[in-house]
């Protein structure tokens, strides 16, 4: 078995469904990360996100009910913004039941201390690099760092292009998304920090994770993170990490559907701010790039 951790993760929702869903995800030993900012908001109507969120909350509190022996990681919303504040108190709520938080869009230490500051719960940290500033700035982050505290410094393909303005979006499959992942892997590792892989959006997609995981096994010293977008997904990775000598790069070349702006919205799943097209997940962070393009034509 690979010395790694899967992160399946769900937008905090509908609770009965997602209640169900945890309970087949146990059998794959894979961490739950219940997701309070990215999934969950209204790119077309930006009133609508503040009520998005708060029941979001709510699911998290209902699930937290429905299932009282399990421990979730939650992705808060990002430090110092209104929401934050709403996210430190649930975190505080139920900070039996949480395992960890996922502190997304760090670009210095200013973030951390934030959240360190107002929530005073004793539980593990990972942030997500999201931007070139991030990334600028990691080395400085990571020396800040309490002792112990910081499990592991995850990659945000998605928001890290949206910020540059780069679309379309580097995949796994490329050598692009690689070189920026390589440098946060190098810098996490010398100061003996564990590297979180992006989530990738396309299902069903074999000959990428296959990929992914060579990538990861092949750069990787420490213990790496596998973040999981489906079902799918997860036990595919699951298998992987019980699977021997897959440390041999495969190809991977995936033909995608074009994606359109009206293909989003057509395809928005409601009460998330994702949609669900050919076997892919089409994230905010695209829609927005695209719609960005279309308004400069």
């Amino acid at each position: 078995m690979k010395n790694c951790s899967i992160f399946q993760c769900i937008p905090a929702y509908k609770p009965v469904p997602t209640v169900r869903l945890i309970k087949r995800l146990s059998r794959f030993n894979c961490n739950i990360l219940l997701d309070l900012e990215d999934s969950i908001q209204d790119l077309v109507d930006r009133n609508n996100t503040t009520y998005l969120k708060e029941n979001a909350r709510k699911a998290v509190l209902a699930i937290a009910t429905q299932l009282p022996e399990t421990s979730f990681y939650i992705r808060i919303n990002k430090p110092g913004t209104e929401e934050s504040y709403r996210d430190y108190a649930l975190l505080n709520q139920i900070k039996n039941q949480v395992k960890g938080v996922f502190i997304p869009k760090v670009e210095d230490y200013n973030s951390i201390a934030h959240f360190l500051n107002n929530c005073h719960t004793n539980i593990k940290i990972c942030i997500i690099i999201e931007s070139p500033a991030g990334l600028k700035n990691l080395t400085s982050i990571l020396k800040q760092f309490p002792e112990r505290l910081l499990e592991f410094v995850f990659f945000g393909n998605y928001d890290y292009h949206l910020s540059s303005c780069i679309y379309p979006i580097p995949e796994q499959s490329s050598n692009t998304y690689w070189e920026i992942a390589k440098q946060i892997i190098s810098i996490s590792e010398k100061h003996h920090f564990s590297f979180g892989n992006s989530p990738y959006t396309t299902l069903n997609d074999e000959a990428t994770l296959n990929l992914i995981f060579a990538q990861l096994t092949n750069n990787c010293h420490l213990p790496f993170a596998l973040m999981s977008l489906h079902i799918s997904q997860t036990k595919y990775f699951y298998y992987l990490s019980h699977t021997q000598n897959n440390s041999k790069l495969p190809n991977a070349n995936f033909n995608e559907a074009p994606i359109t702006t009206n293909v989003y919205l057509n395809n928005l799943q409601k009460g998330r701010s994702f949609a669900l097209f050919a076997n892919r997940i089409i994230t905010p962070q695209e829609y927005l790039l695209l719609n960005r393009r279309q308004n400069e034509k």
